[in-house]
């Protein structure tokens, strides 16, 4: 199979396009990096490996995999190249420039390629072995430039070729999950506004877990309420939404924010009903440390009181938590088997499915919930609130916090087709999490020491297994049903990883797999359908800030160097719980794959305690270590904001005081996770229902 050399009639109609933020010969340099990551083999190359894959995964035809080994480059696929422009697109141009400066260079050959490539010709007049010794060498060179550029247009291109997997992989379009909803599912009669002001009692920026909770408990009490929201109002048959379409429910320029060094990636939901569509169904108490922890240090009286463990049990109540109809797919059995043999402690994580086993979505309920069994919040507090006369308008994005004598009056907006809208109201709630609220309040003037900072994201870190005995594919099942506690090595520290599993999306886990050659990789991609994917969370010491000019969010945050060791713990122990429930390999995947290690493959025909025992095995935990220590680059992930508006009782120290009113302003209010006041060490959607129910009491005593 000759390389390919992508051509302008390969790269469709949209190269043309005036928004496309790089030329026709740099997106043909990008074509042929992408060709390398992801080749097509040759025959005699598939040879090598087909019969080692075939015993790997013994449920897959022989001829699938062979097809996936030998398919074509991804530049023969025309829609792949107006895939990368999109993703592109989404990236800030500060990103992009430099990397368009250098696929120029690599279009052009010569002396400065020649620096990068030991070849003066251009990077696409070069064949596959030469590229992919380039790519090697990028990946591991004592350059950081060159690693920088590799990690870069990995990320990228993998991501993209990933989003729409080939058939091979076995992993579905999500338009095949999409099953028959409930029918008693509420159709919401959203507002579509003629008038250029609108005039109510009480208007919530932000449609998510805090919006929605106050939005139901005042409209009920008679309360004239206007939610207004962001982004899209998702049709309920379009959920799971597909991986293409990923931003449609997450936030940020490209589906995620992105720190302003690069290193780290925080996915935040996004549109109506905001991380509570796309939440992994987790429902879990803030912890009884925390809540004294709260109390006593930061003065929040009510934090382990009865009044507040009432908050709870009613959002509890309206969201249908429960553990027992809890069913563990693979990767949920490897961590509660595999735990108990290991000796950490494990339990079940409630679920807000209405005791319903909740298996039928499998990882693609991230995306939306095909049968809306999940209790987010357009089916509960949102569809609560309009029954009793609320307002819903989304696609509204508010421009200012209107203010009179430090009196909120109201807010200015802009509908999505340009519209500009007042709102008129006695009293403004925001509810646009812990990103965007301090950004509202900044471009409306409202300052505070302490605003923006203090932002807790419980860092993530990963390992993946492989479990070849497995039946059903690794996508399959309830996402997150188990969580392993990993103590720290701090006796009685309130700060320490826990292991939980996440879903399996190729465009999510997949481009995290090391990389060492086209035909390395593609073997990995075939055995996702096999994998246990382990998240280390931690609750995190360190903490960031979000600061903004334009409105749009800069986010600052540097992995502490406590929360980066919570993180090397939880991987040593992942690798040893993976071990024990059965995976036949093991994966740590160091700074989001920056680091690139070899996997470690236990001897099978050892016994449960002799592989956990065998000095291999420790051999190469010593090695992890070692290895995690010196390549300490910073990166992390993430999906839990949260602390930028903090509630407390000193008000030099916190933004909000105890009822959720902006210090220094009537009329404003905060019900979001910006409230919390340190990390609460556990996904935090059912807490922050929790304290937006209390500020929600404390504004009905307020306004009736």
């Amino acid at each position: 199979m000759a390389t390919p050399t992508p051509t302008i009639a390969t790269l469709g109609p949209s190269t043309s396009s005036e928004s496309s933020p790089i030329t026709v010969s740099q997106l043909t340099a990008l074509l042929s990096l992408a060709d390398t990551f992801v080749p097509g083999v040759w025959h005699y190359e598939a040879d090598t490996v087909e019969s080692k894959i075939s015993k790997q995964l013994p449920d897959v035809p022989t001829s699938l995999i062979r097809d996936f080994l030998i398919s074509e480059y991804p530049s023969k696929d025309k829609e792949f190249a107006g895939n990368v422009l999109h993703m592109l697109q989404r990236i800030p141009p500060k990103a992009i420039k430099p990397l368009a400066w250098f696929l120029g260079l690599l279009s052009n050959g010569g002396f400065l390629a020649f620096l990068f490539t030991w070849s003066r010709k251009p990077f696409v007049k070069l064949d596959r072995q030469h590229r992919e010794r380039i790519l090697q060498g990028w990946s591991n060179s004592w350059f950081p430039i060159s690693r920088k550029l590799f990690f870069a247009f990995k990320k990228i291109l993998l991501i993209t070729y990933l989003k729409s997997p080939p058939y091979h992989l076995g992993y579905p379009e999500h338009s095949t999950l999409r099953q028959k909803r409930r029918p008693e599912i509420h159709q919401f009669a959203f507002h579509t506004p003629g008038e250029e002001v609108i005039e109510v009692d009480v208007v919530i920026v932000g449609s998510g877990a805090g919006g929605g909770v106050v939005a139901a408990r005042l409209a009920q009490a008679g309360i004239k309420v206007l939610i207004v929201e962001k982004g899209e109002a998702v049709p309920t048959e379009d959920f799971p939404v597909e991986q293409m379409d990923h931003s449609r429910v997450y936030d940020g320029a490209a589906g995620a924010f992105v720190t302003s060094d690069g290193k780290g990636t925080i996915l935040a939901g996004s549109g109506w009903g905001g991380s509570t569509v796309v939440n992994w169904s987790g429902s879990l108490e803030l912890p009884e440390e925390t809540r004294n922890e709260w109390a006593t240090t930061h003065g929040l009286t009510f934090a382990n009181t009865p009044s507040f463990q009432s908050c709870f049990d009613h959002v509890k109540s309206l969201i249908g938590v429960s553990t027992s109809a809890i069913s563990h797919n693979t990767a949920n059995t490897v961590l509660s088997e595999g735990s108990k043999i290991t000796g950490y402690h494990s339990f079940n994580i409630p679920q807000n499915t209405l005791s319903d086993p909740h298996t039928t979505c499998g990882s693609s309920c991230m995306y939306g919930c095909s049968t809306l069994t999940k209790q987010s919040s357009p089916v509960t507090t949102l569809a609560a609130a309009e029954k009793s006369g609320a307002l819903c308008l989304p696609n509204c994005t508010v421009t200012k916090i209107l203010l009179t004598n430090n009196k909120a009056t109201g807010l200015s907006c802009v509908l999505r087709n340009g519209k500009p809208i007042t709102i008129k109201a006695e009293t403004v709630v925001l509810s646009s999490g812990a990103i965007r609220t301090p950004c509202l309040l900044s471009v409306s003037s409202i300052s505070h020491p302490a605003l923006g900072k203090n932002l807790h994201i419980h860092p993530c870190g990963f390992l993946v297994g492989f479990k070849s005995s497995s039946s059903a594919p690794a996508w399959e099942g309830s996402i997150m049903t188990s969580m392993v506690r990993i103590p720290s090595s701090i006796p009685k520290s309130p700060f320490y990883a826990k292991l939980i599993n996440v879903p399996i999306i190729p465009g999510i886990t997949g481009y995290q797999l090391p990389w060492r050659s086209g035909l390395q990789y593609k073997s990995s991609l075939l055995r996702l359908r096999k994998s246990v994917w382990t998240c280390v969370i931690t609750r995190d010491q360190g903490s960031g800030e979000v600061t903004t000019q334009t409105g749009e969010p800069v986010i600052r945050y540097q992995l502490d160097k406590r929360d980066h060791g919570n993180i090397l713990e939880g991987i040593v122990a992942g690798c040893r719980v993976q071990i024990a429930g059965g995976c036949d390999e093991i994966q740590p995947i160091l700074e989001l794959g920056e680091v690139q290690m070899e996997s470690y493959v236990p001897d099978m025909s050892m016994t449960v305690e002799e592989r956990l025992a065998d000095p291999r095995l420790e051999r190469y935990i010593q090695l992890v270590r070692r290895t995690a220590v010196k390549k300490r680059i910073g990166n992390w992930s993430s999906a839990h904001p949260q602390g930028t508006c903090r509630m407390g009782a000193d008000p030099k120290k916190y933004p909000v005081d105890l009822e959720g009113r902006v210090r220094g302003y009537e009329g404003l209010y905060v019900a979001d996770a910006s409230l919390c006041p340190s990390a609460t060490g556990v996904n935090p959607m059912l807490t922050t229902m929790a304290l937006c129910e209390h500020v929600a009491r404390c504004l009905e005593r307020k306004l009736k």
